[in-house]
């Protein structure tokens, strides 16, 4: 149920769904699944690093409430997704961090 609001409702998510079709990495990266995808454990670790230190670079604060409102979001409808981010930056402005 969480697979097609994580990647969407396209025709390829529902051909897997329905089939039950085994897909590697690529396809996975294709389709939006993961976000990146990498030859060897090492180019997978540094490519993590990467990320993980472009997002710690960032207020926590902000990262938090991102991270709430994309989870928020994800199961509730737009309008209500809009309020709760409004709530939430509302507060968020009140803080030096940002």
């Amino acid at each position: 149920q969480r697979f097609p609001k994580v990647v969407g409702h396209g025709s390829r998510v529902r051909e897997l769904c329905l089939t039950g079709e085994d897909f590697g990495a690529k396809e996975a990266e294709r389709i939006g699944l993961v976000s990146h995808v990498s030859r060897t454990e090492e180019g997978l670790y540094n490519e993590a690093m990467d990320v993980c230190r472009k997002i710690a670079a960032n207020s926590p604060v902000a990262v938090a409430g991102t991270k709430m409102s994309l989870n928020y979001s994800r199961d509730h409808t737009v309008r209500d997704g809009l309020e709760h981010i409004a709530t939430h930056n509302a507060s968020a402005l009140m803080t030096d961090d940002i």
